[in-house]
């Protein structure tokens, strides 16, 4: 492949796709690369950290015979990790940048540019069906980029409540192969966010909340602002009370990262993975989805959930344990992700993230926390 053969307006892309990473993980050299729009433009806060130089590429390759594959190029590096940081830190106080330098685990960014790429190469292959189709994975020592290739995927159908309670299905087989395996953390290279993480890192919740006490002031009833203060205050105490209970969770499942195509459905954008409760996905996907949804319809989910769960993973909990199991990762989901999300916002307005907060406060009320 030439340069000449070459159709790409990023220089470092071109770069890229010349490298013998690049044709190693196709597996042959191709004749030529084009570079394609994408369906849409990232609205996430990853997606939006990153604009200055874009990280999610759609490329046309074609090879000698005629054969041609439409492929997803996804770059991550730690400038992209950097950037969210300094975002994070809108009023550049340095107090706060040490906090945030602190606490990478905790929001779940550390390590994040080469997880996916592992997460990809060693999750058991009964679990492929989910995932989607990846070519192969390499580093570029000059740009010092980490590089996912994968086909492209896409959706072909919008999601409605059965698609909804079939997504919830395929989470819950990841959670029942990992249950309370501890060594998948060092094998996928997880975020694990134990009592002592909590304890250690919880200053960055505090602060994040204390950034946002005119936006929650507008969100949240005044009880439910105490007690999130006082939930970040005591973190590290919640969490160790709760049984034993943690697996792999994908940790950003929302239906931004879900595809529904005919009869299957693929979940992609594994870099933020964990381990800890599996109630922490579901949390995060209904504030995604309830907006449109009555409070009847929420309560099904999360008991479809739980009756997943259960039988997959051959466990129960009484109701008051499960209760707190539920309160406790959607307090943490307020006091961390969200958070971020808001503070993040502050200088990316982006429109859901104010949607994500209502439906915090409508779900904290429906759950009578």
């Amino acid at each position: 492949m030439t340069r000449q053969n070459i159709d790409l307006q990023d220089e470092i892309l071109a770069r890229l796709v010349c490298s013998d990473g690049f044709c190693k993980a196709l597996g042959e050299r191709p004749s030529r690369v084009r570079q394609l729009p994408l369906a849409s433009e990232p609205d996430s806060i990853s997606g939006r950290v990153s604009l200055s130089r874009p990280s999610v590429f759609r490329l046309a390759v074609s090879f000698d015979g005629g054969r041609e594959e439409i492929c997803i190029l996804k770059l991550k590096s730690e400038r992209i990790i950097k950037n969210g940081i300094e975002l994070i830190n809108c009023d550049r106080s340095p107090e706060f940048q040490q906090k945030l330098e602190a606490a990478r685990s905790i929001l779940g960014y550390d390590g994040s540019h080469i997880r996916e790429s592992r997460f990809y190469g060693g999750v058991a292959s009964s679990l492929g069906v989910y995932l989607p189709s990846f070519i192969g994975s390499f580093y570029d020592a000059e740009t010092e980029l980490y590089a996912i290739l994968m086909r492209e995927y896409g959706s072909d159908r919008a999601p409605n409540v059965k698609l909804l309670l079939d997504a919830l299905d395929a989470i819950t087989d990841f959670h029942a192969h990992y249950y309370n395996r501890r060594e998948c953390v060092d094998s996928l290279l997880l975020n694990h966010h134990t009592t002592d993480v909590y304890r250690e890192q919880k200053g960055i919740l505090l602060g994040m909340l204390d950034r946002l006490e005119a936006e929650n002031a507008a969100t949240f009833s005044p009880e439910h602002r105490r007690l999130l203060y006082d939930f970040a205050l005591h973190i590290d105490e919640h969490h160790a009370s709760l049984p034993k209970h943690e697996t792999l969770t994908h940790n950003d499942f929302t239906p931004r990262n879900i595809f529904w195509r005919k009869s299957e459905i693929m979940i992609y954008d594994w870099e933020l993975a964990c381990y800890q409760c599996p109630e922490h996905d579901l949390v995060e996907f209904l504030l995604f989805v309830m907006s449109r949804m009555s409070d009847g319809e929420i309560v099904s989910l999360i008991e479809y959930f739980k009756e997943k769960l259960f039988s997959k993973c051959g466990v129960s909990f009484d109701g008051e344990t499960y209760g707190r199991i539920l309160r406790f990762n959607l307090l943490e989901y307020c006091t961390n992700r969200l958070s971020l999300y808001r503070v993040c916002n502050k200088e990316l307005h982006v429109d859901f993230i104010d949607e994500l907060a209502k439906n915090a406060e409508r779900l904290l009320t429906l759950m009578k926390i």
